[in-house]
């Protein structure tokens, strides 16, 4: 995946500010060299990147249409599928900021 394709799929998201950049910044030149050859992980790379960053903001990404109980948060949307109650969940990192 080339820089304008990573800047492509973050244009028109105003509220992702410099998210392309900070997405590129996760990686050392040669990790990004060797992820530019596999399309796929630098897929799920930038769509774990763009819900995390969703979460750490306090929106709930699209796809977490369901409810569960953690015993941290209480009450939160999470992906269908996921348990009705568990022990810790992915708002936990983003109330903490950043640290699960």
């Amino acid at each position: 995946m080339s820089w304008a394709e990573v800047e492509a799929v973050f244009a028109g998201r105003p509220h992702v500010e410099d998210a392309a950049a900070a997405f590129r910044a996760q990686f050392t030149d040669e990790e990004w060299t060797f992820l530019a050859e596999l399309p796929e992980v630098m897929a799920a790379y930038r769509l774990a990147f763009t819900i995390g960053r969703e979460r750490m903001a306090g929106r709930v990404p699209g796809h977490y249409t369901a409810r569960t109980v953690c015993r941290n948060c209480g009450p939160v949307a999470i992906w269908e599928g996921a348990a009705g109650e568990v022990l810790g969940c992915p708002w936990c990192a983003a109330k903490s900021g950043g640290a699960a």
